[in-house]
């Protein structure tokens, strides 16, 4: 394993970037089968969905990967972070959506008083971090097609949309 900075040893060494971050999306249904009526779209960009399976039925899948934060000594110096990411849950046929923000820190921005006192207090901090809410058709967001670079087989690679 090669740390983060050269040293002073006249061995190879490289730079470790750890601000590249993923989200998992899965959807299923209460039965086990959920229908393919649905749509994700990540940032306005549309994502892709797959259908695959799990213990408990049939799922789609979906990801995002961003930069989560700038390192001070980096890749990519100009690449920006997001604090945070919003997706758009699209059911087709009923035209109803929810939108979902994941937050990096406080929706708020404000800091936290201090560390997590325990398992319950950080759990709480996590789920404060995903706001939800309806749409309404009105509020629906038009679809932005991803550049090709962007797009893998199960994640939309939000450093590459343009």
């Amino acid at each position: 394993m090669l740390g983060d900075l050269t040293t002073q040893q006249p061995r190879d060494s490289r730079l470790v970037d750890a601000s590249t971050s993923r989200v998992e999306i899965t959807l299923n249904g209460p039965d086990g089968s959920i229908d393919e009526q649905w749509e994700i779209r990540i940032e306005g960009h549309n994502a892709p969905l797959n259908r695959d399976r799990d213990e408990n039925g049939d799922v789609l899948i979906s990801g995002a990967r961003y930069r989560s934060f700038v390192p001070w000594l980096g890749l990519h110096p100009n690449l920006p972070a997001r604090d945070r990411i919003r997706f758009t849950l699209l059911h087709r046929p009923s035209n109803n959506a929810l939108e979902l923000v994941l937050h990096d820190w406080r929706p708020d921005g404000a800091p936290y008083p201090g560390l997590p006192t325990d398992r319950l207090a950080a759990a709480e901090r996590r789920q404060q971090r995903v706001t939800i809410r309806a749409l309404r058709g009105d509020e629906l967001p038009t679809a932005k097609p991803p550049a090709p670079a962007a797009v893998g087989p199960y994640c939309l690679d939000l450093r590459r949309v343009k």
